[in-house]
């Protein structure tokens, strides 16, 4: 409500509003108020508004978090620090280690490189300014005695002085304690800038499974040099000694692109199964060599979009494409000729699927469990017995509220598309429409109940 009025002032007070107002309501509860603005931080970050938040915040954000540090500093005992230093030692090699431990676990659990996990563990070993809220909460609620909140406080004020000499030298330790990769890393870097100075007019193949092997296939069977990166060694090196251009990579990074030639290449192809990374990787290349075609897969639906507006040439769903070759083949069986069903799925291709958008969603989809309130969909209700919306007109239904599109209705056998506004509903109709899940049900229930 606050946002359609499209005041600056007036959003800026909401924001405020809401996170001054979460925080009152934790410290009403027994908790800290920092603890609340950070609850309702998170809260608006999840929001579609959170950029503007973000926007209309910054002038407060570096001044709030200058007195933060100041409040810490002011909490801190000088006197009682310097004779338990031996403590605040202790605790701060606990900290740096064991939270350097964990996060080299997850990233190789993850199936990160070696080096790339210990990487990370380096550049997120030292404490946050959560910690200190954290403890706050503890000492008040005698979790701590304020003799170890003290230590735990400068342990954590230590990490983050110690942070950026740990950044600046993680290489060198990385390089110390996992030599092999980092000798794995320039040796391919290397091998590609040799391989690829005789290539031009190449195809760049960023990734190497199934879906890039393909690909690597088709054009060599029609003598088409391509050049591919992987990174994943043991395929990349299988691969290799069978004779495939092919070398260890990390293609979100930008010198890895040029040393495989990006500049000299007639196009690139995206064949990754991560879609967080296909978009650095894209971003990377348009900033790069904005003129460069680039043909990307999309194993979610949700990014054809995103990467079509990035600049790529064109945007291939894997659930689409397959839709639309089984589609074919039904067509082809029905009788349909072979131009006749081209063009159909020419034109299918050419408008970016649009026909093919705003399915009927189910339990068992990867898009309903993931994002399912997020994601636009279809969806059919009929109005029966008593229902709120019989009787009323197209005019009268609050489509505009929901941000929903009444694609056609359903009455009896026949299918009614071009809906005038004062067309009135009667009892059977099944009102078909399309938006976000969210969005649909509220909508459904006004129509059946009359609840908003």
């Amino acid at each position: 409500l606050v946002a359609k009025r499209k005041s600056s002032e007036l959003f800026m007070i909401n924001v405020l509003l809401v996170t001054l107002g979460v925080a009152y309501l934790t410290e009403l509860e027994g908790l800290s108020m920092a603890l609340g603005a950070f609850v309702a931080g998170m809260l608006l970050s999840e929001t579609e508004y959170r950029i503007q938040v973000e926007d209309d915040i910054r002038p407060f954000r570096d001044i709030l978090l200058g007195f933060f540090f100041i409040t810490v500093g002011m909490k801190l005992d000088i006197q009682a620090l310097i004779g338990n230093w031996q403590q605040i030692l202790i605790l701060l090699a606990i900290l740096l280690v064991l939270k350097a431990l964990v996060v080299f676990i997850i990233a190789l659990r993850m199936k990160n490189p070696v080096g790339d996990s210990l990487k990370s563990a380096l550049y997120l070993a030292q404490g946050g300014e959560f910690g200190f809220v954290m403890l706050a909460i503890s000492s008040k609620i005698n979790m701590v005695s304020p003799e170890l909140e003290q230590a735990a406080t400068a342990a954590v004020l230590l990490s983050m002085i110690a942070a950026p000499f740990i950044l600046g030298s993680s290489d060198a330790i990385v390089s110390r304690f996992v030599k092999s990769d980092w000798d794995m890393k320039a040796l391919d870097l290397h091998s590609m800038l040799v391989e690829t100075m005789s290539k031009s007019e190449h195809v760049l193949i960023i990734g190497f499974g199934r879906g890039g092997q393909s690909v690597a296939r088709v054009l060599a069977q029609e003598g088409i040099p391509y050049f591919a990166l992987d990174l994943d060694i043991a395929r990349v090196q299988v691969a290799r000694n069978a004779g495939e251009p092919v070398s260890f990579g990390d293609a979100k990074r930008r010198e890895v692109l040029e040393a495989a030639g990006l500049g000299r290449a007639k196009m690139v192809v995206i064949t990754l199964n991560n879609m967080h990374e296909t978009q650095h990787v894209l971003g990377n290349i348009m900033s790069m060599h904005p003129s460069m075609p680039v043909y990307v897969r999309a194993t979610n639906d949700d990014y054809v979009k995103t990467f079509t507006e990035m600049g790529a040439e064109e945007t291939v769903s894997d659930t689409k494409e397959t839709s639309l070759v089984l589609a074919s083949y039904a067509m082809l069986g029905h009788g349909l000729s072979y131009n006749h069903v081209y063009q159909t799925i020419t034109h299918i291709r050419h408008s970016r699927y649009a026909s093919l958008q705003d399915l009927f969603v189910g339990s068992d989809d990867d898009s309903f469990s993931d994002e399912d309130s997020k994601a636009v969909c279809r969806h059919a209700f009929p109005l029966q017995g008593k229902a709120h919306a019989i009787g009323k007109t197209i005019r009268e239904l609050p489509l505009a509220a929901h941000y929903l599109k009444l694609l056609f209705i359903r009455r009896n056998t026949g299918k009614i598309q071009d809906l005038d506004p004062d067309f009135v509903l009667e009892p059977g109709d099944i009102l078909v429409v399309a938006g976000k899940q969210e969005e649909i049900i509220s909508f459904e229930n006004w129509c059946l109940q009359g609840d908003i």
